[in-house]
């Protein structure tokens, strides 16, 4: 059954993007790293945004005029600055909801497809900037979920509190639990560990495996909880915090994600691909033992949105 939420939306508007240009965008042209930066806009599209005088690039402060971009290659630290007279953002479930909060901290329900803050399609229709909208002005994030993942966010209201966190996250003091729904089925009621070390592919595409080069060793605990028809709940606890890493590492045990596009039954690991859509992947538990705190979503909010 299909069921309705609701949705935000907002109308065009002018806006200016500014992107840094990163370590694995040094020495390339610029047409060439933008198409990897973002597949789902050809390079050609590129081009005729330059040509309408929409692109440039800073760098040291001054401006590099557009007839000399197919000569410049871009340095690490230049600026993209690139305007979009009409944006049009992709909308996004108007569903996020405050659980929690005191002097220090606001807990809440990030819902899917939301990205955490401002960057590449999305700006307005970013958690940060809807949280702006409500009267949260100032808060730090101090920990990421992915724009397709929904669940638990903790921000920080002071750098006291956002100092904290971010240091036990960065100690893999945080005890994460996420529940997600997959295709097949998993070893029964047995905790098993998940090895496999993961590593870049290709823009924000990543993959694992047990002997990668140059990869960073990843580990997830996963623990049958319930099978539903041709679909299994299973409970994940990643003891590391390698970016995509549950979605990798169920894929790799043979029980992908639900509606994941990337790592997903039939997903493309090309490059190309949009994230558009939520995943069935929620972030259900975030425990700082460290800081005598701890939060977790109820089990029917959880499973509700696991079965969107």
């Amino acid at each position: 059954m299909t069921v309705s939420r609701k949705v935000r939306l907002v109308s065009s508007y002018p806006y200016t993007l500014h992107m840094a240009v990163r370590s694995d965008g040094h020495g390339k042209e610029l047409y060439t790293y933008l198409a990897e930066r973002f597949p789902y806009v050809g390079e050609k599209v590129w081009r005729h945004r330059e040509n309408e005088g929409l692109i440039h690039i800073l760098r040291d402060g001054k401006s590099i005029k557009a007839s000399n971009f197919t000569s410049v290659c871009l340095l690490t630290g230049d600026t993209i600055v690139h305007h979009v007279p009409n944006m049009i953002e992709p909308s996004v479930p108007d569903e996020v909801m405050i659980l929690e909060e005191n002097s220090d901290i606001v807990v809440l329900f990030k819902p899917a497809p939301m990205p955490m803050h401002a960057g590449g399609r999305y700006n307005k229709n970013s958690l940060q900037y809807i949280l702006q909208e409500r009267g949260y002005k100032g808060l730090r994030i101090v920990h990421r979920l992915d724009a397709v993942t929904s669940g638990l966010v903790v921000m920080a209201k002071n750098k006291k509190m956002a100092r904290a966190c971010s240091k036990a996250f960065e100690e893999s003091k945080v005890k994460k639990i996420y529940w997600a729904r997959v295709q097949g089925y998993s070893n029964g009621d047995k905790e098993h560990l998940i090895n496999a070390s993961i590593r870049r592919k290709k823009g924000f595409v990543f993959e694992c495996g047990a002997n990668l080069e140059a990869a960073f060793a990843a580990q997830t605990l996963c623990k049958f909880l319930r099978q539903e028809g041709q679909d299994t709940l299973i409970e994940c606890r990643p003891i590391t915090g390698r970016t995509h890493q549950i979605r990798l590492h169920l894929s790799y045990q043979g029980y992908p994600i639900y509606n994941d596009p990337i790592y997903g039954k039939n997903g493309d690991n090309s490059g190309d691909c949009l994230q558009n859509q939520g995943i069935a992947l929620v972030s259900k538990s975030l425990q700082f033992p460290t800081l005598g705190l701890g939060f977790s979503l109820p089990d029917q909010l959880v499973l509700d949105t696991l079965r969107q």
